[in-house]
């Protein structure tokens, strides 16, 4: 297949994979990371080491235009920050890869939630878009089991490989798959955390600054303590 790959590190392994199944990736299209917490050196280095084109603007229409011009088969979003510009009178299909059992958990940074709610299972979807973000159609989905000491890191490393596994087999079998695509129905959308949700309250029951802490990693709880501001990573 032809296809248009649009994301950043966070699912490299599903840009691995296509190239590994030898799919013709047509563009990369990622955005401007920090390359501290978000990263996609790794994409851009892999792209430019294929000779695929790069583009760190927004996906607009006139891309869309441009890819179909191309003959591209399939736009895939795997972690990409912006709407692709689906038009469903083109011939184009379009696919993203959420980390939450949808419709549970649509939104834009849905791990932490599970740690800090406590959730017994975790997963991936990968369905179908939509006019709106991650309310399209379930083309495949699987599950797994959170453990206690489950943190940020752990939990986004079981998505990615499954991400990867899951995407070579819906491609191995697109079109029957495709066709037989379940709509959502009602569900949950979970907002952004914010920096409230993600400062430690010392009244807390340690289990439940356990799971702050262990929700956000890398990317930092905050704590006071001894009058100074603390950024926590572990504990």
């Amino acid at each position: 297949m032809k296809i248009a790959f649009c994301g950043y590190d966070f699912f490299f392994g599903c840009f691995q994979a296509l190239l590994d199944q030898k799919h013709e990736i047509l563009k990369l299209f990622s955005y401007n990371c920090d390359n501290k917490y978000v990263f996609n050196r790794r994409s851009i280095a892999m792209a430019e080491s294929h000779r695929i084109p790069i583009q760190l603007s927004r996906m607009r229409s006139d891309d869309m235009a441009w890819l179909e011009n191309h003959g591209c088969d399939l736009v895939l979003a795997a972690a990409y920050p912006y709407r692709v510009p689906i038009n469903h009178a083109q011939r184009i299909r379009g696919i993203n890869i959420h980390p939450t059992l949808l419709p549970h958990g649509r939104g834009p940074w849905p791990l932490p939630h599970l740690i800090v709610h406590g959730a017994q299972y975790a997963g991936v979807t990968i369905h179908k878009m939509d006019k709106e973000f991650d309310t399209g159609d379930i083309l495949v989905q699987q599950s797994f089991s959170l453990k206690a000491n489950d943190n940020l890191e752990s939990l986004s490393c079981k998505c990615q490989m499954l991400a990867r596994d899951m995407l070579v087999t819906l491609l191995d079998d697109f079109d029957p798959i495709w066709d037989q695509s379940l709509p959502q129905g009602e569900g949950s959308y979970w907002p952004m955390p914010t920096a409230e949700n993600r400062t430690i309250d010392w009244t807390l029951s340690i289990d439940e600054i356990d799971r702050i802490i262990r929700a956000y990693g890398k990317f930092e709880s905050f704590a006071r303590f001894d009058n100074v501001d603390w950024l926590v990573k572990d504990a």
